[in-house]
């Protein structure tokens, strides 16, 4: 998943509720994208998990420590609304 993405799904999944963002995501031209749209309770349900993956499949970190940052800040924002996904992974502190 390119970076620029990441930046994408966490603005979307703030923004919306989980129709809109499965809206967003169905009108993607990646079939990937579109198979994740149908599994969508909420923003992060189908997007945390995999920004999760993308960085578990990664052999480097840009930071140098390899964490699922992205998916935590995306977790922070929207735990206000109840919408947090937790997904399990040593990645994210505190879930796996």
């Amino acid at each position: 998943m390119p970076e620029g993405e990441h930046a994408e799904l966490v603005n979307t999944a703030v923004a919306t509720d989980g129709r809109g963002f499965a809206a967003m995501l169905a009108g993607r031209s990646d079939e990937g994208r579109r198979r994740m749209a149908g599994a969508c309770d909420s923003p992060t349900s189908c997007c945390a998990p995999a920004v999760v993956a993308d960085f578990e499949s990664r052999d480097a970190h840009l930071t140098g420590v390899p964490i699922a940052d992205t998916a935590m800040l995306m977790e922070a924002l929207v735990e206000p609304r109840g919408l947090a996904a937790r997904p399990a992974s040593q990645l994210v502190p505190g879930t796996a």
